[in-house]
């Protein structure tokens, strides 16, 4: 959801895609549009087995998990809340390489917005990516099971990682894998 309360976004793995709503002053959903792959969608393959959705905390970056095609979307959004692809990172033809996004499902922004976490249970691993100005997304790391990666011990920690959450004074990081780790956030 937009930080501003106007705008929902649904990720949909069956459609392989990402649903736009509006919301009304009762709260009611409207149909806005949709990325992806379903019928009558602006098709787009980086959306293939659309996990999760996050919104950065100044409601302008919209980024989407998506399982099968191995990759993070990033999307602006627009005033009107459409999303406007604007790259994608992993390993699906055309993205910026990224091998560490096998599977990606889980995703998760610092409240500041300068920071985006994505697990991927494929890969076992946690992957970090620096925001820029422009939301684009720079590799800074991983942590996991994955061959260079930072290991966990256990080693399996974040084996089939899905779930994150950062705290909101963006210090801690909660993974939800085999079992749930707590990783903390560095300066």
């Amino acid at each position: 959801m937009t930080p501003n309360g106007l705008h929902l976004y649904a990720a949909a793995a069956s459609g392989n895609d990402v649903s736009h709503f509006t919301i009304d002053s009762a709260g009611n959903l409207i149909f806005a549009g949709c990325i992806g792959g379903s019928s009558g969608c602006t098709p787009l393959v980086a959306l293939d087995g659309a996990a999760s959705v996050t919104v950065t905390p100044n409601g302008r970056n919209l980024y989407a998990a998506a399982e099968a095609a191995n990759d993070v979307s990033h999307f602006t959004i627009d005033n009107a809340g459409n999303l406007i692809f604007a790259g994608c990172i992993g390993s699906l033809s055309g993205c910026t390489p990224v091998g560490s996004l096998q599977s990606a499902d889980g995703l998760a922004v610092t409240p500041n917005g300068l920071h985006l976490y994505a697990a991927a249970a494929g890969a076992g691993a946690v992957s970090h990516f620096t925001i820029d100005s422009a939301g684009n997304l720079i590799f800074a790391g991983c942590i996991g099971v994955l061959s260079g990666c930072t290991p966990t011990n256990p080693s399996l920690a974040l084996g089939d990682a899905e779930g994150l959450a950062v705290t909101p004074d963006g210090l801690n990081l909660y993974a939800a894998a085999l079992a749930v780790s707590h990783l903390t956030i560095a300066p």
